[in-house]
């Protein structure tokens, strides 16, 4: 089928061979983005066309990581640490002209997104009666969603962004723009999935396997569409995330549980580990999934790929791995949190350091002293995973991701039992194997299924796989999150376990970027920034320095500076 001979090339190592015209477009580390009025110039073009933003999101996949683990809790500096980077970790006031810093691909992605649908609808108008309509609201609204996801990664690192809705050929002033501030963002991102463009809202998918192999029979194309079918976040993980950090808690909880009831509903029965269920053998597994040939289908919400062949890399390896380049290493205080049993609660009492699988993050170059980043090699099975083969899957939202908002969202609503259940051993493993979750009105309440435990549903299936917690997959011993009583005041009890929610994620995302936002929504929510400097203060081991970070994140420096006033985009 024509279809599936043009893009095969592009889906096992995305470049596209048959699009002559525009094949620098596809090239995965250029700067040329939709040059032109012409480049659709086939129906195949409109599917490629969309892919090309891939490439994009591929160039910046790994930047978040060095824009915040750098400056929160666990990343410092080697001696070989580039002056740049040295900046960031340091707090510096002027970044001006770091390459690390500066938010321009970020923005290149933007473009690339505006330019598409603005020719994407230009093509469907031009030929209507040859143009999927289905197709097209599912490339539109995926459009959509990587534009609102990078928006969204502006808000959370630097604090601020000009909104751009136009396409563009050529070089960007930002000052043309309007800046919006955070709350700015969240707004104009939530509008922006709601109305969308040209009456395409973000709620569409596009179905690439559906549309390569529809008959089902290519094995090819049958192994392989689940990743394509991963690469741009769904609408209802974004809305979750938007709604959790405008404090719309209820929504949050709403659109998570509508989708993880939805898909763990598919999975009764199965003997397969459930997609975005901690349960099985998640806790075992953990680690493998940044490391290994394709992403882990069970875990990914969202992830961006790469294939070193295909000259797609990420510079992870460059940056972490002691046989590259060696210029971040993980600092004492962020390791030692996972070994402490009073941070991180073993489950057996008299064990002198907790046992925690997630410590796989690291490996011990000196021992006690010097610990490097191995989470994106080694702790998995990809064969030849070198520096020179860097091409290591960056993760956007996986399990956890969902879990974590989930529990930060039901503690502002004063789900406290279900907070202590989900953070520590799950539904099963605490109300036992023949407890139903629609018996438990606190859980039926709240919007819970049967489909998180293991006995019997109304339509007399089961789950092989429950529900076992956050920590309780991983067999921890329980987090101190508390409920009603106590003489404990109902602003006392949240704050308490937004701290616990808070310490447990420092845990669960090392080096994935995700760890400063959390800190700052939750340091945001309490007006209280030594939130923030508490755990990113204790890496620092000259008082003076550390006495510097804290008093200027307390003082409100916890976004990235960067001047948009001065600044164009290198598109």
């Amino acid at each position: 089928m024509k279809r599936i001979n043009i893009l095969r090339s592009f889906m096992l190592g995305w470049t596209i061979v048959a699009c002559i015209s525009c094949s620098d477009f596809f090239e995965p580390n250029n700067d040329t983005i939709l040059r032109g009025d012409d480049y659709m110039k086939e129906n195949s073009e409109l599917y490629s066309g969309f892919l090309g933003i891939v490439t994009k999101m591929q160039a910046i996949g790994d930047k978040a990581i060095y824009l915040t683990d750098t400056r929160a809790e666990l990343l410092e500096p080697t001696t070989n640490t580039p002056g740049e980077l040295y900046s960031l970790y340091s707090y510096d006031d002027d970044l001006s002209g770091n390459s690390y810093a500066d938010p321009a691909k970020y923005y290149d992605v933007i473009i690339s997104c505006n330019d598409f649908m603005q020719k994407a609808k230009a093509y469907k108008d031009a030929h209507e009666t040859s143009v999927n309509e289905e197709h097209y609201r599912g490339l539109i609204s995926s459009a959509l969603r990587v534009k609102t996801w990078i928006y969204l990664t502006l808000g959370k690192i630097y604090g601020q962004a000009a909104w751009i809705d136009d396409p563009l050929h050529s070089f960007v002033d930002f000052s043309n723009f309007e800046i919006k501030n955070l709350d700015g963002i969240l707004d104009a991102c939530e509008n922006l999935l709601s109305t969308g463009f040209d009456g395409v809202n973000g709620t569409y998918n596009m179905d690439w396997r559906g549309w390569l192999d529809p008959t089902g029979t290519d094995s090819e194309v049958t192994s392989i569409y689940e990743y394509w079918n991963m690469m741009v976040p769904e609408y209802f993980v974004l809305q979750a995330e938007i709604s959790l950090w405008k404090g719309n808690y209820v929504n949050t909880v709403n659109v998570l549980l509508k989708e993880m009831n939805r898909v763990f509903a598919q999975n009764r029965g199965k003997q397969s580990l459930t997609k975005y269920m901690r349960s099985g053998s998640y806790g075992g597994g953990y680690g493998g999934w940044f490391s290994t040939s394709s992403p882990q289908s069970t875990i990914t919400e969202s992830v961006i790929t790469y294939n070193y062949q295909y000259n797609q890399k990420n510079s992870l390896l460059r940056h972490f791995d002691t046989g590259g380049e060696y210029m971040l290493r993980a600092s004492l205080a962020g390791v030692n949190r996972f070994k402490d049993t009073g941070y991180n609660p073993p489950k057996d009492e008299n064990v002198e350091f907790t046992s925690d699988n997630r410590s796989k993050t690291f490996k011990e170059i000196v021992k006690d002293v010097e610990y490097s980043v191995q989470k994106y090699r080694g702790m998995g099975s990809k064969a030849g995973h070198t520096v020179a083969h860097d091409d290591t899957q960056i993760y956007i939202y996986h399990t956890a991701d969902l879990y974590f908002m989930l529990v930060e969202a039901l503690n502002n609503l004063g789900k406290y039992e279900i907070v202590d259940v989900l953070m520590n051993d799950g539904f099963y493993l605490t109300y036992g194997a023949q407890a139903k979750v629609t018996d438990n009105q606190v859980w039926k309440n709240a919007g819970f299924t049967n489909d998180w435990g293991k006995d019997l549903t109304e339509e007399g299936s089961y789950r092989t796989y429950e529900d076992r917690g956050i920590r309780g997959v991983l067999g921890l011993g329980k987090r101190d999150m508390w409920r009603e009583g106590n003489d404990k005041t109902d602003l006392e009890i949240k704050k308490h376990n937004d701290l616990e929610i808070l310490k447990e994620a420092l845990l669960e995302f090392p080096c994935e970027g995700k760890t400063y936002p959390i800190m700052l929504r939750i340091a945001k929510r309490w007006n209280d920034y030594s939130i923030i400097s508490q755990f990113v203060g204790e890496k620092y081991v000259d008082p003076a320095k550390r006495a510097e970070v804290e008093s200027k994140i307390e003082g409100g420096a916890y976004f990235v500076p960067w001047d948009l006033s001065e600044t164009a985009s290198s598109h």
